[in-house]
């Protein structure tokens, strides 16, 4: 896809991507992330992360390999709420909206009426605490709070980029995903939820590749405020 047919997550991911692969460290990373999307043990993980649509550019594996990162690292929290079915494609908005009425009290989820150029497909909130895991981590019990940073997230149904979950958390912090395939709906949240201060800052940044992710999300930010040709 040309360059200025993306958007500004998939642009700044391919920048990304282009700067790993000046690197032999780089270059690894993008490799590591090109074996898990194809590992079936890791289907499940890696379908949460993303479902890209247009397949899994250097872009969208740069993106994959920053989400796993933040989940090996143990900076995701994540509940799982089953619906009993999996996702019907966009135009289904109906069906969709009637298996997502059988979220518990307390949680809700509404699909967007028309999901044409949305940033994301609707809306998922929550007014209880909701008993959590580590996503990868310890598996350690916790708890997501209403009061944890948002009890709003971004709903993304079916495909969506992993470029696009990576945003939603440098951004919002959090993100619902019901992915093609799986019945169950993911909620994941940023642990700290402030956590995405220390990407933006190279001098606190916890490592390379989160201090990258930290890049990236000020490339989206320069993209929407300026334009394309500025983050060149």
């Amino acid at each position: 896809m040309p360059m200025g047919m993306r958007s500004g997550h998939q642009q700044a991911a391919e920048l990304m991507a282009e700067k790993w692969a000046s690197t032999p460290e780089g270059r690894d990373r993008l490799g590591n992330a090109y074996l898990m999307q194809r590992d079936s043990r890791l289907e499940k993980t890696t379908r949460i992360f993303g479902q890209p649509y247009g397949g899994w550019t250097m872009g969208q594996l740069y993106s994959l390999y920053t989400l796993a990162m933040l989940d090996m690292g143990g900076h995701l929290l994540a509940t799982n709420f089953r619906l009993g079915e999996t996702p019907s494609r966009d135009a289904d908005r109906s069906k969709n909206q009637q298996a997502l009425n059988r979220l518990p009290k307390g949680v809700e989820a509404v699909v967007d009426p028309s999901q044409r150029n949305g940033d994301f497909d609707g809306d998922f909130a929550w007014s209880i605490d909701l008993p959590a895991i580590q996503f990868y981590g310890d598996g350690q019990n916790n708890s997501i709070s209403c009061e944890d940073g948002s009890s709003w997230a971004p709903l993304e149904i079916g495909y969506t980029d992993a470029s696009r979950t990576l945003l939603h958390l440098a951004q919002f912090h959090t993100v619902a995903r019901w992915p093609y395939g799986d019945e169950y709906l993911t909620l994941l949240v940023l642990t700290p939820w402030d956590a995405i201060d220390a990407w933006r800052h190279p001098d606190t940044a916890p490592n390379e590749v989160l201090q990258d992710a930290g890049e990236f999300s000020n490339i989206v930010a320069s993209y929407r405020m300026f334009g394309w040709r500025a983050t060149r």
